[in-house]
C-alpha cells in the first residue's frame, strides 16, 4: 500500500507542476521575468515534464506565451544537456525551423528563439540535424530582417549562426550559398561598433572557411580579409584575438592573399596566439 501511495504521489507531482507552469505561461501579466528562475525548477525536474513543455512550445499560438516559454527553454537548455534533445525530438526540426520563419518579424520572440537555437546548436548531433532541416537559412532570414532595426536580435542570430557553422562541409557550402558570408561581411562593415557582433561574425567566418577552399575564395572576393584587419583597430582583446586568428587562417589558405598581406599574415598568427596565451594565463591565475 505504501508503495502505491508513494507512486501516486510521484505521479501527481509532475501534473501539479504542469498546471502551475501553464498558469504562469498564460497569465496576462507582463511582469513575468522575475518569476523565471523559480519556474525553471518545475521544468528541470523530470524528463516527462520537459517533453510536455517542449511540445507546448511547438504548438503555442500566443506570442506572449511563446516568448515566455522560449525564455524558460533557453534557461533549461543551458543547464540541462538532455533538454535540447527532448526539445528537438518532441517539437521536431521542421517545426522548429517553421517557428523561426513564422515569427521572423517579431523581435521579442526572435531574441529568445535565436538564443535557444545557439544553445541547441552547441551539441554536434543536434547541430547537424538542425542544419539539414534548413535552420542555417532560417537564421540568415532573421539576420536580414533585423539587420538595422534590432541590433540585439542581430547579435543573437549571429551567435546562432556561429554555432551552426561548426558543421559538415555540405552545410558550410549551403550556408555560404544562401548568403552567409555575404551578410557576415556586411556586419563587419556596418556594425563595427558592436564588439559582440564583430567577434561572433569573425567566429562564424572562420567556421565557414575552415577546410573549405570554396568559401575561402568567396571570402576573398567579398573583401573579408581587409574587413577583419580593419576591425582589429580599437577592438577589445577578446574580439581582436578572434579577428586575428580568423584572418591568419584565411590568408594561410590562399597564396594570393599571402602575397597581398605579406608580413601581416605572420603578425596575425603570432599576435593572435600570443593574445590567446596571455588570456589563458590570466584565467589560470584567477582560478
Amino acid at each position: 500500500m505504501g508503495g502505491l501511495e508513494g507512486g501516486a504521489a510521484a505521479s501527481s507531482g509532475p501534473r501539479e507542476k504542469m498546471e502551475s507552469l501553464e498558469t504562469f505561461l498564460v497569465a496576462e501579466s507582463l511582469d513575468w521575468q522575475p518569476q523565471v528562475n523559480s519556474k525553471v525548477a518545475l521544468v528541470n525536474s523530470e524528463s516527462v515534464l520537459m517533453s510536455w513543455f517542449a511540445n507546448r512550445m511547438g504548438s503555442s499560438k500566443s506570442s506572449v506565451e511563446l516568448e515566455r516559454g522560449l525564455h524558460v527553454c533557453a534557461v533549461v537548455a543551458g543547464t540541462n544537456k538532455d533538454f535540447g534533445k527532448v526539445f528537438v525530438d518532441v517539437v521536431t526540426v521542421p517545426k522548429t525551423v517553421e517557428l523561426v520563419h513564422k515569427h521572423k518579424n517579431d523581435g521579442a520572440i526572435q531574441k529568445k528563439l535565436m538564443f535557444l537555437i545557439s544553445l541547441l546548436a552547441s551539441d554536434e548531433t543536434l547541430r547537424e540535424n538542425l542544419c539539414e532541416g534548413g535552420m542555417g537559412e532560417a537564421v540568415l532570414a532573421v539576420m536580414n530582417r533585423h539587420f538595422t532595426s534590432n541590433v540585439t536580435v542581430l547579435e543573437r542570430s549571429t551567435l546562432a549562426l556561429s554555432k551552426l557553422t561548426a558543421a559538415s562541409l555540405d552545410v558550410k557550402l549551403r550556408i555560404a550559398a544562401a548568403g552567409g558570408l555575404r551578410i557576415l561581411a556586411e556586419v563587419l562593415k556596418v556594425h563595427g561598433d558592436s564588439q559582440a557582433l564583430v567577434r561572433t561574425s569573425a567566429h562564424a567566418i572562420r567556421n565557414l572557411t575552415l577546410n573549405c577552399p570554396e568559401n575561402v575564395l568567396l571570402s576573398k572576393q567579398l573583401g573579408i580579409p581587409k574587413l577583419l584587419l580593419l576591425r582589429t583597430s580599437g577592438a577589445s582583446e577578446a574580439t581582436r584575438i578572434q579577428l586575428l586568428l580568423t584572418l591568419g587562417h584565411i590568408t594561410r589558405c590562399d597564396e594570393e592573399l599571402q602575397k597581398q598581406f605579406g608580413n601581416d599574415v605572420d603578425y596575425c598568427v603570432v599576435s593572435g596566439a600570443n593574445s590567446a596565451f596571455r588570456g589563458r594565463q590570466r584565467s589560470q591565475k584567477r582560478n
